[in-house]
């Protein structure tokens, strides 16, 4: 941080002394009697409008608060004709009582901030080096802070931070160390730091599902004229986009762009896929039965391929949970697709993109079709109707019981499903690595084991057969009645077969 110091004060020595002697580039007035004469660290005071076109500093540190209107609209005037940039302008005692030596603030900055936390519709944001307690604006009513309406913000105190009563009344959180366990949309890094420092930050253990957004406040103009090694951390962990201030600009890091996303297509037969979306990737379930139809197979690798007839879609649910590693994952099905959103336009050119899915991810933890509810049947009579009493006693038989020894703290949850008329159809979802591996964990903790001890295949009627994945398809409302997530429902699109 470089300094420039305008005209003499009682805390002058004491601003020096905050700067770093070092770090102050020049003394400057516009007293023609001072000029010329010794200052602070064996400078000279130098004529102000000859010396500070040529000279690059960050603060222009002005020692006298001026009084009345008439006095500070001079000072205004005297100081835009010697070009000091409005961001670069501080009080000493501003300079003294507020401002880091370690980190630049302006309010022009801070406005420019608020601008993309607008933009990108950023309602909650982590303050990590304390930012705007550094600022002059300490106050949640003022007009830079007051524009972003429902704006969360929370603040990271480290050891020895002395935080006064106002500042504190910036945040509605502070945290102590390094991961706070709330999640954050952004984090704020007003410091500047190195590319290792920037590196660890950026694949930190944060609480899923990690911040979507980094602002970062760097001294230069372009992304061009970053730090290459800063440019090449920030570019592999996201897109970038920059907003240029005076000599000190940010940098907006998006590591969404970059999450690789697999929505998983399920078939049996060839079809044509209606979109080109490469997150969509077509899956043969039950291909170790099967003639190879030229896509993604089930069987290869750690498979349950030939549990297909009994489980449906499920035996490729296992297989991408075990060997896909995208860090958002979905499944859909050959004619049925997850929309982007609540609208006419129910129809091919509507379905749930790459954008969309990021999107609601940064708010939600799972993408669901919409709650099913059947008011004439409950879900276990539902199945009944479909596959008679036998079949349907034998499979509750079988599932109840491998719930009671692996999963009991589900039974309560299961009946509940079973007796209610509501579900998430058709194992329909798209969420992040994190909640599928979660869930995975626990439907195959026990659902491919009731294939073996109820023996479906013992049936002659296909729909009999299918009985266990007919229960399967209510689990995934089971499990997250015992989970705390965010649910977000879409439409779906049916296609004709």
């Amino acid at each position: 941080m470089k300094y420039v110091f305008f005209e003499d004060g009682s805390l002058l020595e004491a601003c020096v002394a905050k700067a770093g002697r070092e770090n102050v580039l020049a003394f400057v007035t516009t007293d023609k009697g001072r000029q010329g004469r010794e200052a602070l660290l064996g400078q000279r005071w130098q004529e102000a409008a000859a010396v500070l076109p040529g000279l690059d500093y960050d603060y222009f540190v002005i020692q006298v608060l001026p009084g009345s209107k008439k006095e500070m609209q001079d000072s205004l005037d005297l100081l835009d004709g010697l070009g000091v940039p409005v961001e670069k302008r501080v009080y000493a005692r501003n300079f003294l009582g507020y401002l880091r030596a370690d980190m630049f603030y302006s309010l022009t900055g801070e406005y420019k901030l608020m601008q993309l936390v607008q933009k990108f519709y950023v309602h909650s944001l982590l303050d990590y080096d304390m930012y705007f307690a550094a600022g002059e604006q300490m106050s949640r009513t003022s007009p830079v802070l007051r524009s972003v309406e429902g704006l969360r913000l929370g603040g990271r105190e480290t050891e020895g931070t002395f935080l006064q009563p106002l500042q504190r009344s910036l945040y509605d959180s502070i945290h102590q160390g390094r991961w706070p366990e709330e999640h954050y949309e952004a984090v704020l890094l007003g410091r500047v730091r190195t590319a290792e420092e920037y590196e660890a930050l950026f694949s930190g253990d944060w609480r899923e599902p990690g911040p979507r957004y980094y602002f970062c406040q760097l001294r230069c103009e372009s992304v061009e004229s970053l730090p290459e090694s800063i440019r090449e951390v920030a570019a592999r962990h996201g897109r970038l986009a920059f907003l240029n201030c005076t000599g000190w600009s940010w940098l907006l890091v998006d590591t969404w762009v970059r999450k690789s996303v697999s929505v998983f297509v399920v078939t049996h037969k060839p079809f044509e896929l209606p979109v080109q979306y490469k997150c969509y990737v077509p899956i043969q379930a039950g291909s170790a039965l099967h003639e190879p139809l030229g896509w993604l197979r089930d069987d290869a690798g750690e498979n349950i391929s030939q549990l297909n007839p009994y489980l449906n879609e499920i035996t490729a649910l296992y297989w991408f949970w075990r060997h896909d590693k995208s860090e958002i994952v979905g499944l859909a099905h050959y004619r049925r697709y997850l929309l982007n959103n609540f609208s006419e336009r129910e129809e091919a050119d509507n379905i749930l993109d790459k954008a969309h899915i990021l999107a609601y991810l940064g708010e939600y933890d799972i993408l669901l079709p919409e709650l099913w509810q059947v008011d004439s049947l409950s879900m276990e009579n539902w199945i009944r109707w479909d596959v008679g009493d036998k079949a349907f006693t034998e499979a509750a038989q079988a599932i109840e019981e491998l719930l009671r020894e692996r999963q009991p703290a589900y039974l309560s949850a299961y009946h509940h499903v079973m007796a209610g008329n509501s579900l998430y159809p058709r194992q329909m979802f798209v969420t992040r690595r994190a909640v599928l591996d979660r869930y995975c964990r626990w439907l195959f903790s026990f659902l491919p084991d009731a294939v073996a001890r109820m023996r479906p295949e013992r049936y002659a009627e296909f729909s009999q057969q299918r009985v266990l994945g007919f229960f399967g398809e209510r689990m995934l409302t089971v499990w997250l009645l015992l989970q705390d997530l965010k649910i977000k429902e879409l439409p779906v699109l049916e296609l004709k077969d």
